[in-house]
This record gives structure tokens, C-alpha cells and sequence, in this order.
């Protein structure tokens, strides 16, 4: 499926997901092959097209993940998760957001 939909990309095609897990698949492989600016460009309006999504916290940590390499935006990525753990602080994941929080604070001191 990603080399089918990486493909679509190539030639300027637009691909449109059945089900909002279809996405999330494709983002987990993108990360582990290290594709960061696909996963970035998968999820751009994820959470437009499904505000309610349960994956909308765990594909957007990816992000989070990603931006956080780069000193560039680190702060862009300590924003970003502020945010997952406000928004959604019933999340299962989040004692792993507040605790990459956390560590990024200590880091900071």
C-alpha cells in the first residue's frame, strides 16, 4: 500500500483514504522507514477529517516525535503535545505525553 500510494505522490495524484486507519497504517510505515516529511504531509488535516478519531493523538506524537529532532522546532513540538495532552487528557497515551513533556522540561534546565 505505501508504494502504491507513494507512487500517487510521484505522479501528482491524489489518494483517498476508505477508512481513517488506512492513514495511520501508512504513517506508521513512513516513520519507520524514516519518510518524516510524508508522515507530516499524510497528516495534515487528519484531524479535520476525523475530529474524533481515536488515532488523531497517537499519529500527531509521531509529529511531535519528528519536529523534536530538529532544533529548529522543538519548540513547535513542545507546543504541539502541550496541546494533544489538553485537548485530549483521557487519551490512553497520555502518561507518555506528559512524560515526554516532562523530559523535554529537564532538558530545558
Amino acid at each position: 500500500a505505501f508504494k502504491v500510494y507513494y507512487q500517487l505522490i510521484l505522479d501528482k495524484k491524489t489518494y483517498r483514504e476508505k477508512e481513517p486507519t488506512d492513514i495511520s497504517a501508512l504513517v506508521k510505515y513512513a516513520y519507520a522507514n524514516e519518510k518524516h516529511q510524508l508522515v507530516i504531509d499524510l497528516l495534515k488535516f487528519f484531524h479535520n477529517k476525523y475530529p474524533k478519531h481515536e488515532d488523531i493523538v497517537v499519529n500527531y506524537f509521531l509529529i511531535v516525535q519528528i519536529l523534536y529532532k530538529n532544533h529548529k522546532t522543538r519548540d513547535k513540538a513542545t507546543a504541539m503535545l502541550q496541546n494533544l495532552i489538553k485537548k485530549f487528557p483521557e487519551h490512553k497515551m497520555i502518561p507518555q505525553l506528559t512524560s515526554w513533556l516532562q523530559g523535554i522540561e529537564l532538558m530545558k534546565k
